[in-house]
């Protein structure tokens, strides 16, 4: 995936059909990335699977909305070639760290994962090999007037750097003459994880919101 950490646009275009027709009409489009949705698209695994395929052979990276914030979709996604992983509706700390072991710590689980997520470090040897082997894009959607009300919580865990939050659009909150933004409840970071503005981070992987 290409660093937007410079401030490089990347492009890309929802792809809501797995007909083998899509990828021939995108080829020579200019794009960074498709983003396939299975929150509101009924595509099933195995079709998921052959779009991450066909895309990354032609050069761009399948971005994959999971259907809820489950790490398991999370890996299941991965494993059929995604890229990154778009998590809908976060609202809590305990989702962002999951779907963080899920996709910036394979294949660690149980104890050891739940160690390293609490700010215990590895092995130099397993440490290089983790961050080798996963580089893909972690995205979370904030949602809603709760998540933002939390989004020191959701971003301030181990591991997790400092920036500028930003959504992609405002909220409208119950009781208030105008929309709120992120930015008016709180400000913190994210190294592995972002909301979908490209930020100043080492890995620069967020896509979109």
């Amino acid at each position: 995936m290409k660093d937007c950490a410079g401030g490089e646009l990347l492009f890309g275009t929802l792809v809501v059909s797995p007909s083998p027709m899509w990828p021939r009409a995108l080829e020579g489009c200019g794009l960074d990335f498709v983003f396939i949705d299975t929150e509101h698209i009924a595509l099933d695994r195995g079709q998921v699977s052959w779009m991450c395929q066909a895309y990354s052979r032609m050069g761009l990276s399948p971005i994959v909305r999971i259907p809820s914030p489950d790490p398991f979709e999370a890996t299941k996604m991965l494993d059929g070639g995604a890229a990154g992983i778009i998590a809908p509706y976060i609202e809590t700390a305990a989702q962002s760290q999951a779907l963080r072991g899920a996709v910036k710590w394979r294949p660690l689980k149980g104890r050891r994962l739940e160690e390293r997520l609490a700010g215990g470090p590895f092995e130099p040897e397993l440490e290089a090999y983790v961050r080798g082997r996963n580089e893909q894009a972690l995205i979370l959607n904030i949602e809603s007037v709760p998540a933002m009300e939390a989004l020191e919580q959701i971003f301030g865990g181990a591991g997790f750097g400092r920036g500028a939050h930003r959504t992609a659009r405002p909220v409208m909150q119950p009781g208030r003459s105008r929309a709120i933004h992120a930015s008016e409840i709180s400000r913190g970071g994210a190294d592995d994880i972002r909301q979908g503005a490209c930020g100043g981070n080492r890995r620069g992987d967020s896509l979109l919101g």
